[in-house]
């Protein structure tokens, strides 16, 4: 998968994995081209997310579910992942991303957007959008990395 190596190895998630979660009702995934030679596109981005209630039904304890305990009852949408392949960052492509897959979220009824975001260019591109920063997890999975915790009011 594409986007899976730009991750830690204990974060990416295999294609079946992928599609059993984004068959979960209610979750939002977008996909974003670049046209290419002979009209044939580029994947060059994507963003994806589940319903909270979703994630939380799964049987697992998961890092970070003390988290989500608050929206339960909300409709918030968890947002596993924006992602912009290395070779088109820094042309503000996981902005115009990250703007979209929200507006689908809000357009789909979701008043919460909610998510783990690394510590650097992930956390400063949720706070773009307003982002209250919740707990910092030191260590997320046993990756190494710093994770925070973000929600964003939709609407």
């Amino acid at each position: 998968m594409v986007f899976e190596r730009r991750y830690h190895r204990g974060l990416a998630m295999s294609l079946a994995d992928k599609r059993d979660l984004l068959r979960e009702r209610g979750a939002i995934a977008v996909w974003m081209y670049a046209p290419g030679r002979r009209r044939r596109r580029r994947l060059i981005g994507e963003s994806y997310g589940i319903p909270v209630r979703a994630l939380l039904a799964e049987d697992d304890d998961g890092e970070g579910d003390e988290d989500l305990q608050p929206f339960t009852k909300e409709r918030a949408l968890y947002v596993y992942s924006t992602t912009v392949l290395r070779r088109y960052e820094g042309r503000g492509l996981g902005t115009i991303l990250k703007a979209y897959v929200l507006g689908r979220a809000f357009e789909a009824g979701y008043r919460w957007a909610i998510g783990h975001a690394k510590e650097g260019a992930s956390v400063a591109l949720n706070l773009r959008f307003g982002a209250e920063l919740g707990r910092r997890h030191a260590n997320w999975y046993g990756t190494g990395d710093a994770y925070r915790f973000y929600m964003l009011k939709l609407g």
